[in-house]
């Protein structure tokens, strides 16, 4: 939040108050309210906004890969609840239908800035920074942050509820009931996937993405058809193992 125009009020009764609050967000405008409710001998403190903004700054505060194919402005509501650890920490929520926002992803994923479809997203700020979001009914996930790096998480392509995997690295599941284009689908992830670094000597960071369990209705692989297929892919010691079973090919 930058130049911010508005009352606040702090009552020891109330806590913190305001209405009508303006302010820039996100490069947008942005109008807030904020109430207080008193727990334990304290406040619990929410700033409820709604405005506009872009996904660019968006992308700077949260700087994700899986956000790089976003590009465009929309509208959003914003809940932001401030409580102290022992009550869950700090929580943001975001909501908006996108409009405005084009996602260059191949399909069933992409979206033009005209059409509408509905995204929730939580960030909360505890003993590490836990992200939870739902893409219509395309996909969901729920990634944890450490000193700003993924640490671990899960995304599920589908309706299925994602959850937060105890092992390090990314895991990428789902079915898919489209026909996916595989080189496409290749080409997006060598433009998206975050670049190893060198930590030691020639020792690389462990790779981000480390499990991949998709099943679709067909797949184009290279101008191949390949019809149903499912694949099973595990990232160990530095390479990718895989295990595909389609109609026509099947094989590690």
């Amino acid at each position: 939040f930058n130049r911010i125009n508005g009352s606040v009020v702090f009552d020891t009764d109330e806590g913190l108050s305001g209405e009508g609050i303006s302010a820039r967000t996100f490069s947008g405008r942005s109008i807030a309210n904020i109430t207080s409710t008193k727990v334990a001998g304290g406040f619990d403190i929410n700033i409820a906004a709604s405005g506009d903004a872009q996904s660019k700054d968006v992308k700077d505060w949260l700087p994700l890969f899986m956000f790089k194919p976003i590009t465009g402005e929309f509208n959003y509501e914003m809940n932001f609840l401030i409580r102290p650890p022992a009550r869950g920490g700090l929580e943001l929520t975001m909501t908006s239908d996108l409009v405005g926002i084009d996602i260059a992803t191949p399909a069933p994923f992409g979206k033009s800035a005209e059409e509408k479809i509905p995204y929730q997203l939580s960030v909360n700020k505890n003993r590490d920074l836990r992200i939870n979001f739902r893409y219509g009914e395309l996909a969901n996930g729920v990634i944890a942050l450490e000193q700003g790096q993924l640490k671990r998480g899960q995304v599920y392509l589908g309706t299925t509820q994602a959850y937060l995997p105890s092992d390090d690295g990314l895991s990428i599941s789902g079915n898919i009931d489209h026909e996916l284009d595989a080189k496409a689908w290749w080409d997006l992830w060598n433009e998206v996937k975050p670049k190893e670094e060198a930590v030691a000597g020639d020792e690389k960071k462990a790779a981000v993405l480390t499990h991949v369990n998709i099943s679709a209705l067909a797949v184009n692989a290279w101008q191949q058809p390949m019809g149903a297929s499912h694949i099973e892919g595990r990232h160990k010691w530095g390479r990718w193992q895989f295990d595909l079973d389609s109609q026509l090919v099947k094989g590690k």
